[in-house]
């Protein structure tokens, strides 16, 4: 398409229909059809509006409030991140820690200890938020990341499906 255009593999008006069919392929109950516990009889099913938003594993709902109960935990990254979603060292160093820009620069020189191998937060406070913030902007990194690796793999994915599909077409 044109330069600054998005591709987009589905239409937003299939979403329902994309969410709904990615659901039954995972064998996920819609969760606009209510819970597992309290699930319409069948005769009743699908007069409740379709889903138009993926579910929340309960897994990852665990993480989340996990995580949330302990915010000054500092990030531990398995190792395996590397090799499960590896990308150029380039681009890596591109997804580091931003430098700070001057007017930042200024106000820390007011509210700063020097102390051996750089500087330090006068107030703790700060210091805890500091921490809080490199500890989010790394996972958003790693999030990105993540996000990048498995976007090429679907892609990937759907090539081979639309390549398959075609072969088995033309073998009719």
């Amino acid at each position: 398409g044109e330069e600054g255009q998005a591709l987009r593999l589905f239409q937003k008006d299939e979403l329902t229909l994309l969410i709904r069919d990615a659901l039954t392929a995972l064998h996920i109950d819609d969760p606009g059809e209510g819970s597992s516990t309290t699930r319409p009889p069948s005769l009743m099913r699908g007069m409740r509006r379709p889903s138009t938003s993926f579910p929340m594993h309960p897994d990852v709902q665990d993480i989340i409030t996990k995580e949330w109960l302990v915010p000054d935990v500092e990030l531990k990254v398995a190792r395996a991140m590397k090799k499960l979603y590896p990308v150029p060292q380039d681009e890596l160093e591109k997804l580091r820690l931003p430098r700070v820009d001057p007017l930042v620069s200024a106000v820390t020189k007011k509210t700063t200890l020097p102390v051996e191998g750089g500087i330090s937060l006068r107030d703790i406070q700060d210091r805890k938020v500091e921490s809080a913030l490199k500890s989010l902007f790394e996972a958003a990194a790693l999030g990105l990341q993540a996000s990048v690796c498995s976007s090429f793999i679907a892609r990937a994915c759907l090539q081979w499906h639309q390549l398959s599909s075609s072969a088995a077409s033309n073998d009719q």
